[in-house]
């Protein structure tokens, strides 16, 4: 079996070697690999084998419909019609990159299973998108054959051998045809044009034998059947009679073809010297075959011929004789070759409409390869041409002049059929417009040459049709003004060339139109002042460049404003001492630097300004080091000894951090960080100073949070991410750095949540989302250009009711309940979410609205409760949450007010009972608990306890004396310890258990009055099991189940009185199933929802 593409591109997705990882749950499908194991099992006849490694290549992948066509060709080869037709129909459906071998492949399989109607009916559709391919009536010819109507048959044989006269298919089936319906002079004949183009296959032995029974007179002919092919009775009764009479077997009749197979050679010799052609004689056999047959008795190629047509046999004599004729064969190729290629009756060609009768070349599976005139004279193309890809699609057309130079419109296409670039030529130089376009048809690139030189502006813009860039040329170089944009089209570059340099100012902004940064530039090189700003305004560095070399005392700052790191370049390299500092102002680190490496020593110090580690450098990397502890004390120390040094660093606090070693200044084999536990926190492998080999990562619990694989530094193989609690998060591969194919995500109760594709790092393809029930509830997919093509919502039983396709990014989205009522409405501009977010609760009231600045939130965003009550508030800027949120419930009281700075908690944090008073207060710093949090009891008054942060671990508590002062703090032991605090009355307030930095176990909060307020439990940082709330009276409040940090069961929530008010059902977080509400006097059922993946519903 021959591919249909000679070359494809591979998706690759690289295999690790030699690395030891972990066993991978799913392989990493290398499309291109698989395909080529599978040809090669088809063509070993293992018809099995080969199918399971096409049905494991998944429908996104890029290769994905050329495997469907192998496929239903290996379908076909094992006599599976029903696959082959679905398959072939699934195929056309992918696209119109291998539309020809599908429409041929389907048409192959209804002839299998003997519908000659349909057969006929996929031929000819295929005919009618290719015109140009003489296999659709190549095919046709097989099929009527096959059903007897030789008439048919005959007119589609002729038909294919006038398209392409070099198909020896074409040519074996006509003198089968003809040979059947006793016509033996023009079976001979078109068995010799077999021959001529196919002498060493088992058909050519067929061909053979099937001469040698014609021309001794052991052919049978069944009578009945006989059909009147068209033909001039009497073009050939002369030879006929010869044929019939055997005279050429008489050993009277010489030959100088020294073979022993005469019986074969003579009666075809006989035929040959009686050939007589002509020009006037319009019937089909005249002009196709004994045009070039007399020519190449006349010009003396007979022996050759016949030498050549027995080239399959490997007889010794056989073998000997065509040896030692081998220059009377080459010879007569040339001649044929050459004969046939000027003088082979065609019939013209349609591409697009269009006419041509210029001479064709083919691919070795006889697809059209370019229609085009070549003066081998000259050794040039001449007029027009055209060139098709191997799957039959048109590849290229143009126009050559008489230099042979291009001329005019050039155009190319992609494999797919797309129109991918266009471009005007004048005599072999572009000349005029030049545009290039992506798959969905939307201009790329714009711009104009003269004399191969571009001239004017240069036009750039995204597949949505969003202008990316214009910059200006003169005489090929930029000169003028550049402008490059965002997706959003907000600008976000603009500088100025002058003769190919940059000139003058360069700026940079955010997507947000803030300032990124501005340099300058003379005569192509960054001289003076660069400013660099944060995204929200600030500025982030500055300093200056001396010939595109940083140089001289750079800045850089923290987002607040607040100095960072401050140090000097020589040449754009750091010299002297470098110092960074901490948000206190305080070093952090000094650096000194010479050339820029590090040299001499670097210093490292702890908040409160004590110096904790020591380093000095030499030109071969870290020649001693120490780490001490708060005192001074040595903690760790080593010197270089020969190239090696072994390294163990430690916290600022005293507790170990790292080991490991270096060689030649790099870091080599296995390095351990621990937590400030002692617990590992990863192990990672190098190689010359880069990650290889898998890397372990963990929680401060010790299970693992992921492993990953490396090689040079890049993440190759397979990967997994986890829970907290061990139960598998994600997994899927990396390829280059990037994640590549199939990626699968879970609940933390372990059902399938999503089902990725990736393609160099992008969404591509068919993606999946599934319900906490592992129900598929939601898909969409997205092109090579990260455009949404499509989206789709599914029911509880997977029944489709919503979806809308995308039009190049651009979409009026809506999503609907089970209900059927709205849930979203939105619109996506350029392939993202522009202008009004809504949601809907299934009643029709409000869930939610926010708005969106292309894809990114922007401006304030409120969420509400069912009865239509305020839930959250919070302000988005660039996306980024940047406000005080608070959260509400639904009477109005306050729950929690929360203040973010770019997405991350930073500042006051304050949690309230549900009475409205105080809970628990402190602070953030970015996104960590930092300093004092007070815990308070349910009057919002009275002091529980005060635990300190520090990076988001406890690291000490404290609670108030009987005389309302604070005992000094007292220090947690982080790897295991129990905090016990109590009230100013003396009666104890809490009781919290923490091993490795985690809550774990029991959590016990009490009310003022000593009884108990909250029984909790804990594992791994997370509520798990059941929870239980009390009032101050000893009544259950509440009773809550939990299964890894999230709601799972029932919860039930009481009145003071022991009154059941309200009763709760979830699965993995989300509210599933009847939730009740109670009257808190009576305790009668008032209201009742049903909810399916947390959206309620009244039944």
């Amino acid at each position: 079996m021959k591919s249909l593409l000679s070359t494809i591109l591979f998706f690759l997705l690289l295999s690790v070697n030699g690395i030891a990882q972990t066993t991978p749950s799913f392989p990493m499908i290398n499309s291109g690999k698989l395909i080529e194991e599978a040809v090669k099992l088809h063509d070993e006849e293992k018809y099995t084998e080969a199918i399971e490694k096409y049905l494991s290549i998944p429908a996104n992948d890029t290769n994905y419909a050329y495997a469907l066509s192998e496929l239903s060709l290996t379908y076909l080869a094992s006599g599976d019609s029903l696959k082959t037709i679905e398959t072939a129909q699934k195929g056309i459906l992918t696209g119109k990159e291998y539309q020809l071998a599908f429409y041929l492949n389907l048409g192959n399989a209804y002839d299998l299973a003997d519908s000659l109607e349909k057969s006929i009916e996929a031929y000819t559709k295929g005919s009618e998108i290719f015109p140009y391919a003489h296999r659709f009536y190549y095919e046709m010819g097989v099929a009527y054959s096959k059903h007897h109507n030789d008439t048919a048959a005959f007119r589609c044989f002729t038909k294919s051998v006038r398209m392409n006269p070099f198909h020896p298919s074409s040519h074996y089936q006509l003198a089968r045809l003809a040979a059947r319906n006793n016509k033996f002079t023009q079976a001979l004949l078109a068995y010799q044009m077999f021959l001529l183009l196919e002498s060493s296959s088992n058909r050519s032995l067929s061909a053979l034998i099937e001469i040698e029974k014609i021309a001794g007179g052991n052919y049978e002919v069944s009578m009945d059947s006989i059909v009147a092919l068209p033909s001039s009775p009497e073009l050939f009764s002369d030879i006929e009679e010869i044929i019939r009479s055997k005279t050429a077997l008489n050993e009277k009749y010489k030959t100088n073809v020294k073979l022993q197979y005469l019986s074969i050679v003579k009666p075809l010799q006989a035929m040959n010297e009686m050939l007589e052609y002509k020009s006037s004689d319009k019937d089909f056999w005249m002009q196709t075959y004994v045009n070039l047959f007399s020519a190449l008795w006349k010009q003396g190629h007979f022996e050759g011929e016949m030498y050549h047509i027995f080239t399959g046999f490997t007889e010794p004599a056989v073998v000997k004789a065509i040896k030692g004729n081998k220059s009377k064969v080459d010879n007569m190729i040339a001649f044929a070759s050459d004969f046939m290629t000027k003088n082979a009756p065609r019939e013209n060609l349609v591409v697009n409409g269009k006419e041509y009768s210029l001479p064709t070349q083919y691919y070795n599976n006889y697809y059209l390869k370019s229609i085009g005139e070549y003066n081998k004279l000259a050794k040039m193309n001449t007029g027009e041409w055209i060139y098709f890809h191997p799957n039959g699609n048109i590849q290229n057309h143009m126009t050559y002049n008489q230099k042979g130079n291009l001329d005019g419109e050039w155009t190319y296409f992609s494999p797919n059929g797309s129109l991918k670039k266009r471009a005007m030529f004048s005599d072999g130089k572009l000349s005029g417009v030049y545009e290039a376009f992506y798959a969905n048809g939307q201009l790329q690139e714009k711009e104009n040459f003269v004399n191969d030189e571009i001239e004017g502006p240069v036009e750039y813009y995204f597949s949505t049709g969003v202008k990316n860039a214009e910059v200006h040329y003169k005489k090929g170089k930029r000169d003028g003004i550049e402008k490059v944009y965002y997706p959003n089209t907000r600008l976000r570059r603009e500088a100025t060339s002058v003769a190919g340099n940059y000139e003058g100012s360069y700026t940079e902004y955010y997507d947000n139109t803030n300032l990124k940064f501005v340099t300058f530039f003379v005569a192509g090189k960054q001289n003076g002042t660069q400013k660099n700003y944060h995204e929200n305004g600030a500025l982030q560095s500055e300093g200056k460049f001396v010939n595109d070399n940083q140089s001289g005392p750079w800045k850089y700052f923290f987002s607040n404003g607040k100095l960072q790191k401050e140090g000097t370049f020589a040449d754009g390299k750091e010299t002297g001492i470098w110092i960074e500092y901490f948000e206190n102002g305080k070093h952090e680190s000094e650096t000194e630097y010479t050339n820029g490496a590090k040299s001499g020593f670097y210093k490292a110090f702890d908040e409160d300004g004590i110096l904790y580690c020591e380093i000095q450098y030499s030109a071969n990397g870290i020649k001693k080091y120490k780490y001490l502890d708060k005192s001074g004390k040595i903690l760790s120390q080593s010197e270089l000894k020969g190239n090696k040094i072994e390294f163990k660093s430690f916290y600022a606090d005293g507790n170990p951090n790292t080991e490991g070693k270096f060689v030649d200044g790099n870091r080599e084999g296995l390095w351990i960080q621990r937590y400030r536990t002692g617990q590992i926190s990863n192990e990672i492998n190098f190689k010359k100073d880069k990650r290889h080999g898998e890397a372990k990562f963990y929680y401060p619990n010790g299970k693992m949070k992921e492993t990953v694989v490396y090689e040079d530094g890049n993440l190759e193989g397979f990967s997994q991410k986890f829970y907290s609690n061990g139960s598998l998060k994600s997994e899927g591969w990396f390829a280059g750095d990037e994640r590549q194919g199939i990626w699968k995500s879970y609940h933390i109760n372990t059902k399938i949540s999503d089902l990725d594709y990736f393609l160099n790092g992008n969404y591509f393809g068919a993606q999946e989302s599934y319900d906490v029930k592992g129900r598929y509830n939601y898909g969409n997919a997205y092109d090579m250009d990260q455009l949404t093509m499509y989206y789709a919502g599914f029911d509880t039983t997977g029944k489709k009711i919503f979806g809308k396709d995308f039009v190049k990014g651009a979409c009026d989205y809506e999503s609907f309940h089970l209900n059927g009522k709205i849930n979203q409405k939105t619109k996506f501009v350029n392939g993202r979410k522009d202008g009004e977010i809504v949601y809907f609760y299934p009643n029709g009231k409000k869930n939610s609205i926010s708005h969106a600045a292309f894809g990114k939130l922007s401006g304030k965003e409120q969420v509400f409760h069912y009865n239509g009550t305020l839930a959250w508030e919070r302000y988005y800027k660039n996306g980024n949450n940047d406000s005080l949120e608070t959260k509400y419930d639904e009477t109005g009281k306050i729950l929690i007010q929360r203040h973010y700075l770019d997405d991350e908690l930073e500042g006051e944090y304050t949690v309230y009972h549900e009475n409205g008073k105080k809970l628990r207060e402190g602070n953030y710093h970015k996104g960590e608990r930092e300093g004092y949090f007070i815990n308070y009891a349910m009057d919002g008054i009275t002091v529980r306890c005060r635990l300190k942060y520090k990076d988001g671990e406890i690291v000490a508590y404290s609670y108030l004396d009987k005389s309302g002062t604070y005992l000094p703090d007292i220090p947690v032991n982080l790897k295991e310890d129990k905090i016990i605090t109590y009230y100013a009355n003396g009666n104890k307030s809490a009781e919290i258990n923490i091993k490795n930095t985690y809550y774990e176990g029991k959590r016990y909060y009490y009310h003022p009055n000593g009884k108990l307020e909250s029984d909790d439990n804990f594992l791994n940082d997370e509520l798990n099991d059941v929870s239980m709330d009390y009032y101050d009276n000893g009544q259950l409040r509440s009773e809550e189940h939990y299964a890894n940090g999230v709601f799972e069961g029932t919860s039930k929530y009481y009145t003071d009185k022991g009154i059941l008010k309200k009763q709760v059902s979830y699965v993995c977080d989300q509210k599933q199933g009847w939730q009740f509400e109670y009257d808190d006097l009576t305790g009668k059922l008032k209201k009742k929802l049903f909810y399916v993946n947390d959206v309620p519903y009244e039944l």
